[in-house]
C-alpha cells in the first residue's frame, strides 16, 4: 500500500501547510496591532480637538465678553425697571465690574395711574446709574480720589451742588462713593484685600459712554497709582438705553 502521507511529505506539502498557519497568525497579529495603533491615534486626535476647543472658548470668553452676566427685571405692574451687568476677570488688578441701572417703567399700569406732578418727580429722580469696580493689588488697602473716563470731560460732582443739578445737568458728572478708609489703615497687608469703588453717573455721562465703541477707565488711588481698565462696550451690547419718555 502506498503511504500517501510519506508522498505528501516528500513534496513538502506539510511544510507548506505549517507555513500557511504561521502566516495566518502573523496576519492576525498585524491586524490587531494596527487596530490598537489606530485606536490610540483616534483617542489622541479627539483629545487634541477637545483641547483646541477649550483654548478657543477661553479666547472667545476673554475677547468677546461672553462671560458677562446681564440681568433685567421688569414686572408689568411695577413702576421700576432694574437692569445690571456683571463680569469677572482672570487677570489684572480689576477683578470684577458691576453696572446697575434703575429706571421708570412708563408702560406699567401703576405709573399711568399717577398724576403729572408725581410722574415729573420720578423723572427728576431716575434714571439711576451706578458703576462698581473691585480692585485687588497684592494686599493693598486703597482709597480712590478720582476717575478719568477716556475721551470724556466728565467732572467729579461737588457735594455742595443740589442733587437736582447732578441729575439734569448738561455737563457729564460723576460721584465717587464715600466709603473711604481712614488714612491710618491704608497700606499693604499680608492677605488678599478687595477694594470696592462705586461711581454714580449722571445721564449726560451715561449717554456719552453708551455711544463709545470701547470703554476705558483710569482709576486713581490716594497715592496716585493709576489702574487702567478697558472693555468692550457692554452698555451698547445690552439694552441699557432709556426709551419711552416724552
Amino acid at each position: 500500500m502506498i503511504n500517501i502521507l510519506a508522498i505528501l511529505k516528500g513534496f513538502g506539502i506539510e511544510d507548506f501547510k505549517q507555513n500557511c498557519l504561521i502566516g495566518d497568525h502573523m496576519n492576525i497579529f498585524k491586524n490587531a496591532f494596527f487596530k490598537i495603533i489606530s485606536g490610540v491615534f483616534v483617542c489622541f486626535l479627539v483629545c487634541l480637538i477637545i483641547f483646541c476647543i477649550y483654548l478657543f472658548r477661553e479666547f472667545i470668553n476673554d475677547s468677546k465678553d461672553v462671560n458677562g452676566h446681564y440681568h433685567s427685571y421688569e414686572h408689568p405692574s411695577s413702576i421700576n425697571i432694574n437692569k445690571s451687568y456683571y463680569k469677572t476677570f482672570k487677570s489684572g488688578h480689576i477683578v470684577s465690574i458691576l453696572f446697575q441701572k434703575r429706571d421708570i417703567n412708563v408702560n406699567s399700569n401703576n405709573f399711568k395711574l399717577l398724576d403729572e406732578h408725581d410722574k415729573q418727580s420720578l423723572f427728576e429722580t431716575y434714571p439711576y446709574y451706578c458703576l462698581q469696580f473691585t480692585v485687588v493689588d497684592n494686599g493693598r488697602l486703597i482709597n480712590f480720589k478720582d476717575v478719568i473716563f477716556e475721551g470724556s470731560n466728565a467732572e467729579s460732582y461737588n457735594d455742595n451742588m443740589p442733587e437736582l443739578d447732578f441729575r439734569s445737568a448738561d455737563v457729564a458728572y460723576f460721584k465717587i462713593g464715600k466709603d473711604d478708609v481712614g488714612e491710618t489703615y491704608l497700606g499693604k497687608y499680608p492677605v488678599k484685600v478687595s477694594n470696592i469703588l462705586k461711581i454714580t453717573l449722571n445721564n449726560t455721562l451715561f449717554k456719552y459712554l453708551i455711544a463709545q465703541k470701547k470703554l476705558k477707565f483710569n482709576l486713581i488711588a490716594h497715592d496716585n497709582v493709576v489702574y487702567t481698565f478697558e472693555i468692550n462696550n457692554f452698555l451698547s451690547m445690552y439694552k441699557f438705553e432709556t426709551t419711552g419718555r416724552n
